[in-house]
């Protein structure tokens, strides 16, 4: 497994370099330099957005949301993003960071069961602002019909995904474990899902449990986890707004709305390669050339957006050292 995340990361960096040089250095050192000082917008942008997760993630707790003041919780989500951007298996280590920093002051029960939260409704809201954005992208944007109907069949499949999600937060997850079980059944016909769902099936089943009880003890707090964790979606995509309005690219919000949106499905899918170096940006370009704006100008927002990362992940890893550790938790 190691050395597939390294011939990845080698993949990813090959392919970085081959878009720079295709898109040439001149022209991106031009672009960025039309970025200049608005790089602190953006940096500003990202603040605000990590505020609004720390609350998200605060609220996941539940009744020990007492246990970690706001500032604390900041810290920690700026050391799994840190972790996250920059691990080979980013996503699993940084989650599994935050879960570790948690258990620090709450039970490791407790600690697991918040990260399991957080993550679920998070990719939860991320659906619900796909689906926004490829609305859009399909009512309103300048897009061939072949990529309309590929737009299509993924608002069908997320659209499906989104209300079997729902419906399990809704009824216990009862609707859930019966489909499972019928595709558990079928594996005859879907082999490699039903022995994936047969390993999975016992902590597929703790995991909703966990979200489920969540819902149905704190309703408040769900919904508002799952409110921020759409206002901090938004706050990407005016990311993306401010960044291409820098970049002489204005659009629209909604343009920018799916954009960021179609940019999830490239995180994604370059989530192998370590902080999606090459993917991110090819991805971006691609995605802004079929709405009518120059590759180049899409490999530019992508490197953009990665060095925002970059600089963030460094104030992650400086915090770190300076983390308390286990104390008296803040009785605010």
């Amino acid at each position: 497994m190691k050395r597939y995340k390294e011939f990845a990361l080698a993949v990813g960096v090959a392919l970085w370099v081959w878009l720079v040089w295709r898109t040439g250095p001149a022209i991106l050192l031009q672009s960025l330099q039309h970025v200049g000082w608005g790089m602190i917008s953006l940096l500003a942008i990202a603040a605000a957005r990590h505020a609004i997760r720390s609350v998200a993630c605060r609220w996941a707790m539940g009744a020990d949301r007492s246990s970690f003041s706001f500032p604390e919780m900041y810290a920690i989500l700026l050391i799994s993003e840190a972790i996250k951007f920059l691990a080979l298996a980013g996503l699993v280590l940084g989650e599994s960071a935050k879960g570790l920093l948690l258990s620090q002051r709450v039970s490791a029960a407790r600690a697991v069961s918040s990260v399991v939260l957080d993550v679920v409704l998070y990719q939860l809201s991320a659906m619900l602002f796909f689906l926004a954005g490829a609305f859009w992208l399909v009512w309103r944007g300048p897009i061939d019909a072949e990529l309309r109907k590929a737009i299509w069949i993924a608002v069908v499949i997320m659209g499906a995904a989104t209300v079997l999600l729902t419906a399990g937060f809704a009824r216990r997850w009862r609707t859930t474990q019966r489909i499972l079980a019928k595709l558990r059944g079928a594996r005859g016909r879907l082999l490699v899902l039903g022995r994936w769902l047969s390993k999975r099936e016992e902590k597929v089943a703790e995991v909703s449990a966990q979200a489920s009880d969540f819902y149905h003890h704190h309703a408040r707090l769900f919904y508002g986890i799952l409110l921020f964790n759409l206002l901090a979606h938004c706050a990407s995509a005016l990311e993306v707004w401010v960044a291409l309005y820098l970049l002489g690219q204005p659009l629209g919000y909604g343009a920018a709305v799916s954009v960021e949106a179609l940019t999830k499905l490239v995180r994604i899918t370059g989530a192998v390669v370590p902080a999606n170096i090459g993917v991110f940006e090819g991805g971006t370009a691609l995605i802004l050339a079929a709405l009518g704006i120059p590759a180049a100008v899409g490999v530019v927002l992508g490197i953009v957006r990665q060095v925002r990362s970059l600089l963030w992940a460094a104030a992650g890893l400086l915090v770190l050292p300076l983390w308390p550790g286990p104390g008296v938790p803040p009785r605010s």
